[in-house]
C-alpha cells in the first residue's frame, strides 16, 4: 500500500487531498482544493496562488490515474465545484480526465436537510 498525501491545508491552501494505491486500485480522495478569494479584503498573496496551482496540477494527474475516487463531503476543498472560483478546482477542469472512474459519494438521500437545501447535485 502506498499513500500519497497531495495537499493538506499548505500555505493557506485548503483540502485533504490523498492518493491510495492498494493492490490493483488506485483511490483519490477528496480532490478538491480551496483559497481564500478575498480574505480580509484582500486577495491572495502570490505564493498562496503559486502553492493552489501547484496542488491542482497534482490533483488533476492523480484523476487521470485513479480507479476510484470518493468525496467525503461536499465542501469546495474536498470536491470540483461547478461554479468554482479561481482559486478552486472547477469540475470543467476534470470531468472529461478520466471517463471510466468510479465515483464514490453520499447520495441526496444522506444528506442534511439543510444542506439539501443549499445544494443542487450533479452527476459527472
Amino acid at each position: 500500500m502506498h499513500i500519497e498525501i497531495i495537499g493538506a491545508e499548505s500555505l493557506g491552501v485548503r483540502g485533504l487531498c490523498c492518493l491510495l494505491e492498494a493492490g490493483a486500485r488506485t483511490i483519490l480522495i477528496d480532490p478538491g482544493i480551496a483559497l481564500g478569494y478575498v480574505r480580509n479584503g484582500r486577495p491572495p498573496h502570490p505564493a498562496q496562488v503559486a502553492v493552489d496551482e501547484a496542488i491542482r496540477d497534482q490533483i488533476k494527474r492523480a484523476w487521470r490515474l485513479a480507479t476510484d475516487i470518493v468525496f467525503s463531503h461536499y465542501h469546495g476543498d474536498h470536491v470540483p465545484l461547478l461554479s468554482a472560483n479561481p482559486y478552486q478546482l472547477d469540475l470543467s477542469e476534470v470531468a472529461d480526465l478520466n471517463p471510466g472512474v468510479r465515483i464514490w459519494a453520499k447520495g441526496p438521500e444522506s444528506l442534511s436537510a439543510s444542506l439539501t437545501a443549499c445544494l443542487r447535485l450533479k452527476t459527472l
